[in-house]
């Protein structure tokens, strides 16, 4: 799986995927009015092999 940014902009919005800890920084202060995201969950379902992605965390202690 790439770990490229997937961005739509608009003169009247700009939608963002990927990491949040990568684009929020990238982004104004203040500019965010919605976000919809998938929460990661210890053991039920990998979304990435990434190392970032809580999901693959080996153990619970690891994970919290």
């Amino acid at each position: 799986m790439s770990k490229e940014k997937r961005e739509v902009i608009t003169d009247r919005y700009a939608v963002y995927q990927g990491d949040s800890c990568e684009i929020l920084p990238q982004l104004p202060d203040r500019s965010v009015d919605m976000s919809c995201y998938s929460p990661p969950f210890f053991d039920v379902f990998a979304y990435t092999g990434y190392d970032n992605d809580l999901a693959n965390s080996v153990s619970y202690n690891e994970f919290l």
